[in-house]
């Protein structure tokens, strides 16, 4: 169940994001646009019920991520990674779900990016180092997502596209992140 239980978390918060996207009426009729808003779109205090699903999604998918970071921490060859995995990845999902507000929103999201890049670098070197060479270019292509992204959100830079940026990093980011959880721990990441 361990192993699993991330999966089913994170499919749980899935679900319970598509449902207060279902719920979600702001203003004028106006429903959730997976095009046009952003996750954080689901938080805003005026979304009634949608906004309690959102939360309710967003606690599960942190903590079900950082039970998987910490389980990829475990397969670090040293402590200095295993500690950079384990503290960037669960301290990026402290301050993810946080984000949840929106008094400080912006800086919980810069504290979290910053936690979750540290995470990731000592992820790729833990895989560059173990020739996990598969795993190693897809973290790459992540990594390349979440700097655009990143450049998209601060630098302004074609805002009109980040709502569907966002939305395909978060799952590419999952969708590493869960396979490297999967992925046995044997010898193979111990280089």
């Amino acid at each position: 169940m361990q192993r699993y239980g991330p999966v089913f978390g994170v499919l749980a918060s899935i679900g319970l994001f598509v449902m207060a996207a279902l719920r979600f009426h702001f203003g004028e009729g106006s429903g959730y646009d997976w095009a046009r808003h952003y996750l954080s779109t689901l938080f805003v205090s005026g979304a009634g019920t949608a906004r309690s699903l959102a939360i309710a999604a967003m606690l599960i998918l942190c903590g079900s991520l950082s039970i998987v970071f910490s389980s990829i921490s475990n397969k670090a060859p040293s402590a200095g990674l295993r500690k950079g995995i384990a503290i960037g990845g669960i301290g990026s999902m402290i301050y993810a779900f946080l984000a949840v507000t929106t008094a400080m929103h912006d800086l919980l999201v810069t504290i979290a990016f910053t936690f979750f890049l540290a995470a990731m670098i000592a992820i790729l070197q833990m895989l560059r180092r173990a020739r996990q060479l598969a795993l190693f270019v897809v973290g790459l292509v992540c990594l390349a997502s979440l700097v655009y992204c990143a450049l998209m959100y601060y630098g302004r830079i074609q805002v009109e596209l980040l709502a569907v940026a966002q939305k395909l990093t978060f799952a590419l980011s999952v969708g590493w992140l869960m396979a490297l959880h999967l992925t046995p721990s044997d010898s193979s990441f111990a280089r």
